[in-house]
Protein backbone atom coordinates (compact mmCIF):
# COMPACT_ATOMS: atom_id res chain seq x y z
CA UNK A 1 0.00 0.00 0.00
CA UNK A 2 2.82 2.42 0.89
CA UNK A 3 4.55 1.69 -2.43
CA UNK A 4 1.31 2.36 -4.33
CA UNK A 5 0.78 5.68 -2.55
CA UNK A 6 4.39 6.70 -3.21
CA UNK A 7 4.05 5.86 -6.92
CA UNK A 8 0.82 7.88 -7.19
CA UNK A 9 2.45 10.86 -5.47
CA UNK A 10 5.40 10.66 -7.85
CA UNK A 11 3.11 10.60 -10.90
CA UNK A 12 1.09 13.50 -9.53
CA UNK A 13 4.27 15.52 -9.04
CA UNK A 14 5.28 14.95 -12.68
CA UNK A 15 1.96 16.12 -14.17
CA UNK A 16 2.74 19.89 -13.87
CA UNK A 17 6.17 19.31 -15.44
CA UNK A 18 4.65 17.37 -18.34
CA UNK A 19 2.16 20.17 -18.91
CA UNK A 20 5.02 22.68 -19.16
CA UNK A 21 6.71 20.54 -21.84
CA UNK A 22 3.67 20.13 -24.09
CA UNK A 23 3.92 21.39 -27.67
CA UNK A 24 5.75 20.99 -30.99
CA UNK A 25 9.53 20.95 -31.36
CA UNK A 26 12.19 20.77 -34.09
CA UNK A 27 15.93 20.16 -34.08
CA UNK A 28 19.08 19.02 -35.83
CA UNK A 29 21.97 16.79 -34.76
CA UNK A 30 25.34 15.58 -35.90
CA UNK A 31 25.77 11.83 -35.57
CA UNK A 32 28.39 9.09 -35.50
CA UNK A 33 27.24 5.79 -37.05
CA UNK A 34 28.84 2.43 -36.37
CA UNK A 35 28.16 -1.11 -37.59
CA UNK A 36 29.61 -3.28 -34.78
CA UNK A 37 28.63 -6.49 -36.58
CA UNK A 38 31.29 -5.82 -39.23
CA UNK A 39 35.03 -5.79 -38.57
CA UNK A 40 35.82 -4.26 -41.96
CA UNK A 41 33.36 -1.32 -41.97
CA UNK A 42 34.57 1.86 -40.29
CA UNK A 43 32.44 4.37 -38.45
CA UNK A 44 31.12 7.44 -40.25
CA UNK A 45 29.85 10.93 -39.47
CA UNK A 46 26.47 12.15 -40.67
CA UNK A 47 23.47 14.13 -39.50
CA UNK A 48 19.75 14.22 -38.89
CA UNK A 49 16.87 16.66 -38.64
CA UNK A 50 13.75 15.94 -36.60
CA UNK A 51 10.36 17.33 -35.62
CA UNK A 52 7.80 16.15 -33.12
CA UNK A 53 5.04 16.90 -30.64
CA UNK A 54 4.86 16.21 -26.89
CA UNK A 55 1.50 15.65 -25.25
CA UNK A 56 0.29 16.47 -21.73
CA UNK A 57 -0.63 15.45 -19.13
CA UNK A 58 0.25 12.03 -20.58
CA UNK A 59 4.04 11.72 -21.09
CA UNK A 60 3.84 10.66 -24.75
CA UNK A 61 5.32 12.13 -27.93
CA UNK A 62 5.37 11.58 -31.69
CA UNK A 63 8.48 12.23 -33.79
CA UNK A 64 9.64 12.07 -37.41
CA UNK A 65 13.19 12.46 -38.67
CA UNK A 66 15.39 12.34 -41.74
CA UNK A 67 18.91 10.97 -41.29
CA UNK A 68 22.05 10.25 -43.26
CA UNK A 69 24.83 8.13 -41.74
CA UNK A 70 27.54 9.54 -43.99
CA UNK A 71 29.88 7.35 -46.05
CA UNK A 72 31.56 4.55 -44.10
CA UNK A 73 34.82 3.24 -45.55
CA UNK A 74 34.89 -0.51 -46.17
CA UNK A 75 38.42 -1.83 -45.75
CA UNK A 76 40.10 -3.32 -47.72
CA UNK A 77 37.45 -3.10 -50.46
CA UNK A 78 37.49 -5.60 -53.30
CA UNK A 79 39.30 -6.18 -56.60
CA UNK A 80 42.02 -3.74 -55.61
CA UNK A 81 39.55 -0.97 -54.79
CA UNK A 82 40.33 0.37 -51.31
CA UNK A 83 37.69 3.09 -51.37
CA UNK A 84 34.45 1.13 -51.18
CA UNK A 85 31.89 3.13 -49.15
CA UNK A 86 28.61 2.22 -47.43
CA UNK A 87 25.85 4.72 -46.67
CA UNK A 88 22.29 4.70 -45.30
CA UNK A 89 19.81 7.56 -45.63
CA UNK A 90 16.09 7.67 -44.95
CA UNK A 91 13.31 8.73 -42.60
CA UNK A 92 11.85 7.47 -39.34
CA UNK A 93 8.38 7.87 -37.82
CA UNK A 94 7.86 6.87 -34.21
CA UNK A 95 6.31 7.34 -30.79
CA UNK A 96 7.80 7.39 -27.33
CA UNK A 97 7.53 8.07 -23.62
CA UNK A 98 8.98 11.23 -22.05
CA UNK A 99 9.91 11.67 -18.38
CA UNK A 100 10.14 15.41 -17.58
CA UNK A 101 12.77 16.57 -15.08
CA UNK A 102 12.06 20.30 -14.82
CA UNK A 103 9.59 22.99 -15.88
CA UNK A 104 11.75 24.03 -18.87
CA UNK A 105 11.12 20.67 -20.55
CA UNK A 106 14.34 18.80 -19.77
CA UNK A 107 13.83 15.07 -19.53
CA UNK A 108 14.65 11.49 -20.44
CA UNK A 109 12.87 9.49 -23.13
CA UNK A 110 12.47 6.19 -24.98
CA UNK A 111 11.24 5.90 -28.58
CA UNK A 112 10.33 3.14 -31.01
CA UNK A 113 10.19 3.94 -34.74
CA UNK A 114 9.61 2.62 -38.23
CA UNK A 115 12.35 3.46 -40.72
CA UNK A 116 12.38 3.48 -44.52
CA UNK A 117 15.37 4.38 -46.66
CA UNK A 118 18.17 3.36 -48.99
CA UNK A 119 21.50 1.65 -48.46
CA UNK A 120 24.09 2.74 -51.02
CA UNK A 121 27.32 0.94 -51.88
CA UNK A 122 29.70 3.32 -53.65
CA UNK A 123 32.91 2.64 -55.58
CA UNK A 124 34.40 6.09 -56.28
CA UNK A 125 37.46 4.93 -58.23
CA UNK A 126 37.91 3.62 -61.74
CA UNK A 127 37.74 1.10 -63.33
CA UNK A 128 34.62 0.13 -61.32
CA UNK A 129 33.34 3.53 -60.26
CA UNK A 130 29.62 3.76 -59.63
CA UNK A 131 27.06 2.93 -56.95
CA UNK A 132 24.33 0.43 -56.13
CA UNK A 133 21.20 1.22 -54.13
CA UNK A 134 19.04 -1.10 -52.03
CA UNK A 135 15.71 0.00 -50.52
CA UNK A 136 15.11 -1.21 -46.99
CA UNK A 137 12.72 -0.71 -44.07
CA UNK A 138 12.27 -1.96 -40.53
CA UNK A 139 12.22 -0.89 -36.90
CA UNK A 140 14.47 1.10 -34.60
CA UNK A 141 14.67 1.98 -30.92
CA UNK A 142 16.24 5.00 -29.26
CA UNK A 143 17.04 6.37 -25.82
CA UNK A 144 17.95 9.96 -25.12
CA UNK A 145 17.86 13.08 -23.01
CA UNK A 146 16.93 16.71 -23.63
CA UNK A 147 18.69 19.33 -21.50
CA UNK A 148 16.92 22.70 -21.74
CA UNK A 149 18.52 26.11 -21.12
CA UNK A 150 15.10 27.76 -21.37
CA UNK A 151 11.56 26.67 -22.27
CA UNK A 152 12.48 27.17 -25.95
CA UNK A 153 16.07 25.98 -26.43
CA UNK A 154 18.22 23.05 -25.38
CA UNK A 155 20.62 20.24 -26.23
CA UNK A 156 19.66 16.69 -27.23
CA UNK A 157 21.73 13.54 -26.59
CA UNK A 158 20.59 10.33 -28.30
CA UNK A 159 21.50 6.75 -29.11
CA UNK A 160 19.45 5.04 -31.84
CA UNK A 161 19.74 1.52 -33.22
CA UNK A 162 18.46 0.78 -36.74
CA UNK A 163 17.64 -2.91 -36.61
CA UNK A 164 19.19 -4.94 -39.44
CA UNK A 165 18.72 -2.75 -42.53
CA UNK A 166 19.56 -4.54 -45.77
CA UNK A 167 23.14 -3.72 -46.77
CA UNK A 168 24.31 -6.10 -49.55
CA UNK A 169 25.89 -8.44 -46.95
CA UNK A 170 24.73 -9.71 -43.53
CA UNK A 171 22.22 -6.92 -42.77
CA UNK A 172 23.88 -5.81 -39.53
CA UNK A 173 22.30 -3.17 -37.28
CA UNK A 174 23.52 0.43 -37.28
CA UNK A 175 24.16 2.15 -33.96
CA UNK A 176 24.06 5.96 -34.01
CA UNK A 177 25.22 8.39 -31.33
CA UNK A 178 24.01 11.94 -31.89
CA UNK A 179 24.32 15.37 -30.30
CA UNK A 180 22.36 18.39 -31.39
CA UNK A 181 20.07 21.30 -30.61
CA UNK A 182 16.33 21.29 -29.98
CA UNK A 183 13.86 24.17 -30.23
CA UNK A 184 10.53 23.89 -28.39
CA UNK A 185 7.34 25.86 -28.91
CA UNK A 186 5.44 25.28 -25.64
CA UNK A 187 1.67 25.45 -25.75
CA UNK A 188 0.33 28.00 -23.25
CA UNK A 189 -2.51 26.59 -21.19
CA UNK A 190 -4.94 28.49 -19.02
CA UNK A 191 -4.99 27.28 -15.39
CA UNK A 192 -7.88 25.00 -14.52
CA UNK A 193 -10.83 26.57 -12.80
CA UNK A 194 -10.20 29.94 -14.39
CA UNK A 195 -12.88 31.15 -16.79
CA UNK A 196 -12.90 34.16 -19.10
CA UNK A 197 -15.47 36.85 -18.42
Amino acid sequence: MKMTIAALCCCAALVPLAAQAEGPYVGASGLYANRPGYDDVNGSFGGKVFAGYRFAPFPLFLEASYLNTGDADVDPGYDGNDRLKLNFSGYTIGAGVFWPLDSFGSGLWLRGSYYDGDTKLKTPDDPQSGSSKLSTSGGSFAVGADWKFSPWTGVRFEYEDLIEPEDFADNESIGMFSLGVIFDFPVAREPRGRRPY
